[in-house]
């Protein structure tokens, strides 16, 4: 699940970059994947699992980068009687480890490191001090898998 479909239609780098590496990875282990754009609320995590209730209802597991989303998907899920993560496992991408820890059950998430994004801000703002380095950069850092509650062995019956 992602944020609005104007993020993606827009060409918002982290979405697209974010859906794009989601279905290249389900691709390449057979797992079917499908985009499910939700308005950054209560409201559209809601939506969202009446859409998955609907059109997939064998779903296993889901890759959230839409926290507010998130909380009202959880709670969907829970009025509808799946569990997290016997029902349904959540990784959440680019989630701090304190918003993940928030989440009951906590959150597992492919986050990057804030001690390397700090670094290379400070990297990038020195050189910019001392006017050699350029006016912008593009940066991906490599995210760190950290297992928390939300994630468990897909499960082999419908909830």
């Amino acid at each position: 699940m992602t944020h609005s479909r104007e993020s993606l239609d827009s060409g918002y780098g982290p979405m697209v970059r974010s859906w794009d590496a989601v279905a290249a990875a389900a691709s390449r282990h057979g797992i079917s994947a499908r985009l499910y754009p939700a308005t950054s609320s209560l409201a559209g995590g809601r939506e969202v699992f009446g859409q998955i209730l609907e059109e997939s209802p064998e779903t296993t597991g889901l890759v959230m980068i839409n926290e507010a989303a998130t909380a009202g998907l959880l709670g969907a899920a829970a009025a509808h009687g799946w569990r997290v993560p016997e029902s349904l496992s959540i990784v959440a991408i680019n989630t701090s480890a304190g918003s993940a820890e928030r989440f009951m059950p906590a959150l597992t998430t492919a986050s990057a490191e804030p001690s390397v994004m700090g670094r290379e801000a400070a990297q990038f703002l020195t050189r910019r001090l001392r006017s050699d380095g350029p006016d912008a950069v593009q940066w991906l850092a490599e995210p760190v898998l950290t297992l928390r509650g939300s994630t468990a062995v897909a499960r082999a019956v419908q909830p």
